[in-house]
């Protein structure tokens, strides 16, 4: 390149060396090398002397990129004649829309002079077609190689969220992303849940789907369970309501505004993740109307039959009257108020139905006791034919291993670690079998008399308790409370609804039987709170 030229006026030179990725190092253009070769150019000429050295690692950080834009503000405002060294015209500007109208201006100025060392160009204001030809070629070469990695880039993202990978930014709370390195590159290759954040999300949005608690109790609550900001402090409301608000927790992902469904184990259910949106469009509107929230026996425990929307309380009279109506979310349905008293009156009703006489429960003990001994000798029987079946097992693998280790042994490695893996298959299903098999009677026979005892006692319970405990009273004895006008309707949770049909067609036989299937450990948890509530 000519390295005179008397049209060339700058004596100024800033030396200007930038990197946009690790294959541009790679091949030669990292910024050591880049200011060499430009060190080596200022030297030679004999016009120019240096005045400053800038390098930009454009990959680094945003902090870098507007270091980047300083520098060049500040030879905009420069009122002497100046020479811009960079290596090639791609590595003077990355934003060409924004950078080239203010430097064309300045260089038609003859405020600056634009040399390109790799590209053998100089362009200044008095620059002939040819080299503005060679110049403004070399921009729209550079421009349109930044569109297409943009291009690339966009459709690499895209092609992820349509195989439902997760594609750019910060991974969801209550996940953790595995990264592993590809093609030379650190990238997420899976995301998966980290089990404690995992239990408390979930236990927020299900929390928060009661309608009982506020944003300011959830931030109490997960503070007092470890549950953080990442900078390690109180979790704040945003962070709590962006998590309630995240469709990435029931399976979907935004990316550009749209919902796309991904590949990653959920946290909650569809279902859940509506009911906590109901209950913020709710929340919000009774913020409007400056109500003040008052905890009520059904909020957020009945459905509308109709839309499948939250039945929600409103209290009148200054709190002397509950009544009850669909949020109509879906506006689909006729507004209709129920009072309390007339809900109640319908829990009140299945609780009487509950109640067995004294004779009712001294024949379902009596059942109960048959039944255990007789399944006390199957269980018996069953047992030590799953312990004989193990023992044969493992004489079976002992035996194979021995015909492998032999001098000459016609059993192969692949043969040997076929069978092997189908002995210990067989051999651990036995043994899951087994450990069902062990039978807690004691807590058994606890929990039977804990049911019995609460059917005895359930509508006293229900009409002398607190709100809480009524609360919990539903929760453990009935599902799906939905209300169909001023109907309520729900199903009845075993045993009880168990207990309902032994007393209404003294079927006694059956109720046992129920005792014996049912996973009262499940429910031992309840009991327990019922019974500490009492």
């Amino acid at each position: 390149m000519k390295i005179y030229d008397k049209d060339l006026k700058a004596e100024d030179a800033y030396l200007l060396a930038r990197v946009s990725s690790k294959e541009q190092k790679a091949q030669g253009n990292s910024i050591p090398a880049q200011i060499e070769r430009l060190r080596d150019y200022i030297n030679k000429n004999e016009q120019l002397s240096l005045i400053e050295e800038y390098a930009f690692d454009e990959s680094a950080s945003i902090l870098e990129r507007k270091e980047f834009e300083r520098f060049l503000n500040r030879i905009v405002k420069s009122r002497k004649t100046i020479a811009i060294c960079s290596d090639k015209v791609d590595r003077l500007l990355r934003d060409f829309p924004t950078w080239l109208p203010k430097l064309d201006k300045l260089r038609k100025k003859g405020l600056i002079e634009l040399h390109f060392v790799s590209d053998h160009l100089i362009v200044h204001q008095q620059s002939t077609a040819i080299d503005l030809f060679q110049f403004n070629m070399a921009v729209a070469l550079a421009q349109y190689f930044a569109d297409s990695i943009s291009d690339n880039t966009k459709r690499g993202l895209e092609g992820k969220i349509l195989k439902g990978e997760w594609a750019t930014g910060t991974i969801p709370r209550g996940y953790h992303a595995i990264k592993e390195v590809v093609r030379g590159k650190l990238r997420t290759t899976d995301i998966i849940p980290l089990k404690e954040e995992f239990k408390i999300i979930q236990k927020l949005f299900k929390m928060y789907g009661t309608g009982l608690y506020s944003l300011n109790q959830l931030i109490d609550w997960s503070f007092k369970h470890n549950f953080k900001s990442r900078n390690d402090k109180k979790a704040s409301r945003r962070l709590i309501a962006d998590i309630l608000h995240n469709p990435f927790y029931y399976g979907l992902m935004k990316f550009k505004g749209k919902l796309f469904p991904h590949k990653y184990q959920p946290i909650i259910t569809k279902e859940l993740f509506d009911t906590v949106q109901q209950q913020f469009e709710l929340k919000n509107r009774n913020n409007t109307k400056n109500k003040q929230k008052v905890l009520k026996l059904f909020q957020s425990l009945i459905t509308c039959k109709n839309c499948g929307c939250t039945i929600t309380a409103e209290s009148k009279k200054e709190g002397r009257f509950i009544l009850y109506s669909c949020t109509n979310y879906y506006k689909n349905c006729k507004k209709i108020y129920v009072n309390e008293t007339h809900l109640i009156e319908q829990i009140e009703s299945f609780f009487h139905s509950i109640k067995l006489t004294d004779k009712q429960i001294k024949l379902v003990v009596n059942q109960l006791r048959i039944l255990h001994e007789s399944h006390k000798k199957f269980q018996n029987q069953t047992m030590k034919s799953l312990q004989k079946e193990h023992c044969l097992i493992q004489q079976h693998i002992d035996s194979l291993f021995d015909k492998y280790t032999k001098p000459n042994s016609p059993i192969s490695d692949e043969m040997y670690n076929s069978k092997l893996i189908t002995l210990k298959e067989r051999q651990q299903a036995v043994s899951t079998h087994l450990e069902s098999q062990t039978d807690k009677d004691e807590q058994y026979h606890i929990n039977v008399r804990k049911i019995l005892s609460l059917s005895q006692k359930a509508h006293e319970l229900f009409m002398s308790s607190e709100t809480e405990l009524k609360r919990g009273l539903i929760n453990f004895s009935l599902s799906n409370l939905m209300l169909d006008g001023k109907k309520l309707y729900f199903t009845i949770r075993s045993p009880f609804k168990e207990l309902v049909n032994a007393k209404t067609c003294n079927e006694l036989g059956q109720l046992c039987n129920t005792f014996r299937t049912i996973n009262l450990q499940s429910i031992s948890k309840d009991l327990d709170f019922l019974k500490q509530n009492e």
